[in-house]
């Protein structure tokens, strides 16, 4: 008898009628979809950092101005901050830290744009 009610057990468990095993996965499947999101904007954001650090890298190296640079570089750490603050921040603040880093980059794509320094390289932005 009381292998019988293991077994129901089990069996109601996997039952997909069954509210409280479906509530349960699409919570789980919420969470998970929530992860992968906020790991692929993750990889967006430490993509174009890396591309930023190109930039900074071929400006130096083409001897550019030196106001430019240090803009490069201003730019750069801030943007390197927020996303370090992102990585290890509470849920509640990933919002207004994406926020932030979205208003840095488009600062940083701007000043790519009016460089005009940067021929023949260019960078290739992931959007976030």
């Amino acid at each position: 008898m009381a292998g019988r009610l293991v077994s129901e057990r089990r069996s109601s468990d996997d039952d997909v009628t069954n509210p409280q095993r479906t509530t349960r996965t699409r919570r789980e499947r919420a969470r998970a979809e929530k992860y992968v999101a906020f790991e692929r904007t993750i990889d967006a954001l430490e993509h174009n950092l890396d591309e930023w650090r190109r930039f900074h890298d071929w400006m130096v190296l083409t001897k550019g101005k030196l106001d430019m640079i240090e803009e490069i570089i201003s730019l750069g750490h801030k943007y390197s901050g927020l996303l370090s603050r992102l990585k290890m921040g509470k849920e509640a603040e990933q919002e207004a830290l994406l926020r932030d880093i979205r208003m840095v980059l488009q600062l940083m794509q701007t000043l790519y744009t009016r460089s005009k320094d940067r021929k023949g390289f260019e960078l290739h932005w992931k959007s976030v």
